[in-house]
């Protein structure tokens, strides 16, 4: 058992050390005993996030094995007063300061309250290799952090956006098409849609629209075949007071997709409503999907002005407003979108998402039945409010390379948590969607992770599936302000809807929310050891940084994000976590890290970053260093030794 020889208690202002006698000793900001050689801490009073700083002599193992122990007491932040960081009085006696859970908040204005924990600390000797007394001492400080949720920086000092304002005013542009009167773009107030002269477009470069002329239908009569207009046979078969029954709804739907007429399953659909009580199942038949069919026909007036692609290789920014997106996805719901139902690769849009809601209907499950309680829940929520803001989504693409390894970018502050959400806790920040190429994924299917989670709870993030190509790998997606109307619990087969969801968030001056969130995709590996490459590494960090870098249009807020590219994508967690806090640094913005569930990943990312910190580690410096262990790994075939390695390297 390790004997305890003496306590250090560090505060902003004074260190003191107690022995076991009893005798109290003050020192002033740099602890430098007799007794205590080990180690030395100070406190930077000019670093306003409040990050420690270790100041090391070296760890040398004593010959007793005796371990001192180092408690430190964290700030709440630059400008927190001293009684309110530790009840520390005059005489040096000093009183536990609790500090609340990191996951423990259920609110996202809560999350502007979370503190970080106190930590244990990781050190290393002069040298950049670690000894095995070292690797001891480090498995006692994780050990003595057991019941930690979340280590490293304040969350209350990364940076959000709740309202700041924006640099750029609301303008159309060649790059910039805006499908509301801008001067109608006013607080709590229902913007107007902007009507171009010219008609619907039909061609490559806009969403071909479901009332357009060109979009026609044969017609059986007794007088032969008859070519009518589409949408007629939509109107007519929407026109209508109620539905009795599902079956009525797959009818309905059949009437103008007979191409599909024995191909599509309504199982999914059919076997929801006979699920649900006779009340809910009423309310359902008789009130929202006749609204749904009523928004749906509402198109024409809604959005008369033609809405443009967002086509790979150009950077191009769609505005609309939140009622223009729900008479889109009621058009999605009733499968309206011509040409969007093929899904063989030489169709015309192959390289789109689908946007129609058919596969939706198909299957019984238990994640087909809560995915339809969720979207389901979205029309209600409309049905008794039409929210009145605007959302924004922009393809963004990289044009040059970067050379990473004379990047001289350093390590920006980190907070990483084994629990929350990043919805919640990363409120304000520039939160990433882990996502497939076509954004959405299986929302539409059989998919449940983390990006169709999103997708179904932020509802209005289904409607980029209409217009955005394929990502290719150096651009992105950003949307701003989608709304969140659901609340969930699990992940996958697990995944159920809780029930609404009240979002506070505040509008900018655009009237968006301040929910800003990326999609960018990793790759998908088939074999483990792929990811290791020096192209992957490359392509992968390209990738993060197109998303996190920053535009004139945005605030620099922190990242929060997580295992991205893990799980089903077979990307290492830890690769994966280096690559992103390499992006971020470069792009100069704090990060956020939930881990899920997984606290040793927690800890190993806190210490690893730490160590990056202290040891002055630019991107360029870490970017040799992983290229050398993916070269290492062709050699031995080995990928979990990582961050040793790192610790153990000599440049």
């Amino acid at each position: 058992m390790l004997k305890r020889r003496k306590v250090t208690l560090i505060t902003c202002t004074k260190v003191t050390v107690i022995s076991p006698e009893g005798k109290k000793t003050s020192y002033s900001r740099v602890l430098k005993s007799q007794d205590s050689k080990r180690m030395a801490y100070k406190y930077n009073h000019q670093n306003s996030s409040g990050v420690r700083e270790c100041l090391e002599d070296g760890l040398k193992a004593s010959s007793s094995n005796e371990t001192d122990t180092l408690k430190t007491i964290q700030p709440k932040s630059a400008n927190t007063k001293s009684s309110e960081i530790s009840k520390t009085s005059h005489n040096g006696s000093s009183v536990k300061k609790e500090w609340p859970e990191c996951g423990s908040s259920s609110s996202k204005r809560d999350a502007l309250k979370m503190m970080a924990h106190p930590v244990g600390v990781h050190t290393t000797s002069s040298a950049d290799s670690m000894t095995a007394q070292q690797q001891t001492d480090k498995t006692e400080l994780w050990s003595k952090n057991m019941d930690k949720s979340c280590l490293g920086e304040d969350a209350s000092n990364l940076k959000r956006n709740y309202g700041i304002k924006l640099l750029q005013n609301l303008t159309p542009s060649s790059n910039h098409t805006i499908l509301v009167e801008v001067t109608s773009v006013r607080k709590n107030n229902p913007p107007q849609a902007f009507k171009k002269m010219t008609p619907n477009a039909w061609n490559a470069n806009y969403v071909k629209m479901p009332y357009s002329d060109h979009s026609n239908y044969e017609k059986r009569s007794f007088m032969g075949l008859q070519t009518v207009t589409r949408w007629e046979i939509i109107k007519k078969a929407l026109t209508k007071g109620k539905f009795k029954d599902s079956y009525e709804v797959e009818v309905t739907i059949k009437k103008y997709n007979k191409k599909y007429e024995k191909e599509w399953s309504f199982s999914g659909l059919h076997s929801y409503l006979h699920s649900l009580p006779q009340e809910e199942k009423n309310d359902l038949l008789q009130g929202t999907l006749p609204f749904m069919a009523s928004l749906a026909l509402q198109l024409p007036d809604v959005c008369p002005s033609p809405i443009p692609l967002l086509r790979k290789g150009q950077e191009h920014t769609l505005t609309m407003s939140q009622r223009q997106i729900a008479c889109l996805l009621a058009n999605a719901f009733f499968c309206t979108f011509p040409h969007r139902n093929a899904t063989n690769p030489s169709s015309e849009y192959s390289n789109y998402p689908d946007i129609n809601f058919s596969r939706l209907f198909e299957d019984v499950s238990e994640q087909k039945h809560q995915k339809l309680r969720t979207i389901f829940w979205y029309f209600t929520s409309l049905l008794n409010t039409m929210p009145t803001g605007l959302v924004t989504f922009e393809r963004r693409c990289m044009k040059s390379e970067i050379n990473w390894k004379a990047s001289r970018a350093t390590f920006t502050a980190l907070h990483v948590t084994c629990e929350g959400k990043i919805e919640e806790q990363g409120a304000g920040m520039l939160q990433v969607d882990f996502a497939s190429s076509k954004v959405g994924g299986g929302v539409l299917g059989s998919g449940l992770v983390q990006e169709e989670i999103r997708f179904l709870i932020n509802t209005e993030l289904i409607v980029a599936r209409l217009f955005t190509e394929k990502l290719m790998d150096k651009e992105c997606l950003i949307i701003t302000g989608a709304q969140q109307y659901s609340r969930y619990s699990g992940y996958s087969d697990t995944f159920r809807w809780e029930g609404p969801h009240i979002d506070e968030t505040p509008r900018d001056e655009w009237q968006r929310l301040c929910t800003e969130i990326v999609a960018i995709d990793a790759l998908k590996f088939n074999d483990y050891e792929d990811q290791f490459k020096d192209s992957v590494l490359d392509r992968e960090l390209m990738k993060a940084f197109c998303g996190f870098r920053f535009y004139p249009s945005q605030v620099i807020t922190a990242v929060a994000t997580g295992n991205w590219g893990c799980g089903a994508f077979k990307g290492n967690a830890k690769f994966k976590a280096l690559i992103q806090l390499m992006a971020a640094a470069e792009a100069r913005r704090d990060v956020m890290y939930f881990t899920l569930g997984n606290k040793h990943l927690m800890k190993e990312l806190y210490h690893i970053h730490l160590f990056l910190k202290k040891q002055n580690f630019t991107v360029g410096k870490l970017f040799s260093l992983m290229e050398r262990f993916c070269q290492s790994v062709k050699s031995r075939h080995s990928t979990d030794h990582l961050y040793d390695y790192i610790y153990q390297a000599k440049l």
